[in-house]
């Protein structure tokens, strides 16, 4: 896929909007682009992608979640997970479905493939910041 052809899918048919919807950061050895909630819920309506959602496992200190997205005729599958160690809040389960979903729709549109991550993928505190990032990223793209 171009870089003409996501921007297509992306801007013109899932009407995101780069403010709102999509963090993009650069780096020494390159840049990736996050896809806020509001992002991937956008492609979600967009494109009629099919989710359903399996609880894996639901404690008081962790979950899991199975995202299943169909989407034309292809079907995909993402675990998202959450417990102490990489959640910054109390609310596992809520959390394990909000990354299941957007590993599942960031798979299934193949956006992954060209470096799109979900806003979950980058523990970043609650704020995007850019020296912060760059520290914790450096070297992960090259």
């Amino acid at each position: 896929m171009e870089t003409n052809e996501i921007n297509n899918l992306l801007f013109k048919e899932c009407n995101l909007n780069k403010k709102e919807d999509i963090f993009t950061q650069k780096l020494r050895n390159g840049s990736f682009t996050i896809i806020k909630k509001s992002g991937i819920e956008k492609i979600i309506s967009h494109l009629k992608i099919d989710l359903k959602f399996k609880v894996i496992t639901s404690e008081s200190q962790f979950a899991s979640v199975l995202a299943v997205a169909r989407y034309n005729d292809i079907k995909c599958e993402s675990f998202g997970s959450a417990f102490p160690k990489n959640c910054t809040n109390n609310y596992y389960l809520e959390m394990a479905e909000k990354r299941s979903m957007s590993r599942v729709v960031l798979r299934i549109t193949k956006l992954s493939m060209y470096g799109f991550m979900g806003e979950d993928e980058v523990n970043l505190g609650g704020k995007i910041n850019s020296k912060e990032i760059e520290s914790k990223l450096d070297g992960m793209f090259v």
